[in-house]
């Protein structure tokens, strides 16, 4: 119940405050991710990954996002509504706030708070 009334609460928000990026690189033909989750999944990835050494592929060549996007479009409808959930907690200033006394969204924050909130979270 209490999980439910956060959710409700972080959709409160208004999403052109939640994303900072612009999405003239979000693929259009995703069947799982709305453009905001292709974007907080691809900077989650950026974390874990970290950058790569020149001449390696990283993770905007290797595309992680557009990956999981088809590899979650034919997932069971409990774990794309899981992972919706996720992404969502993830990314939202209220949860980020709530866990980590940041009232930022994921994406909106710079790399090396990226780095404190994700591995203090994760």
């Amino acid at each position: 119940m209490l999980s439910a009334t956060f959710l409700t609460v972080a959709k409160v928000f208004p999403r052109d405050f939640l994303f900072a990026q612009s999405t003239e690189d979000i693929p259009t033909d995703l069947h799982y991710f709305s453009a905001q989750e292709y974007l907080i999944l691809q900077a989650l990835a950026e974390r874990i990954i970290g950058p790569t050494p020149q001449g390696e592929l990283g993770v905007k060549e290797i595309d992680v996002s557009r990956r999981a996007d088809q590899f979650l479009a034919t997932a069971d409808l409990e774990i794309q509504d899981q992972f919706h959930q996720l992404l969502t907690v993830f990314n939202d200033p209220f949860f980020t706030f709530l866990f980590d006394l940041r009232f930022s969204s994921f994406i909106k924050m710079a790399p090396e708070d990226k780095d404190s909130y994700f591995w203090r979270t994760g």
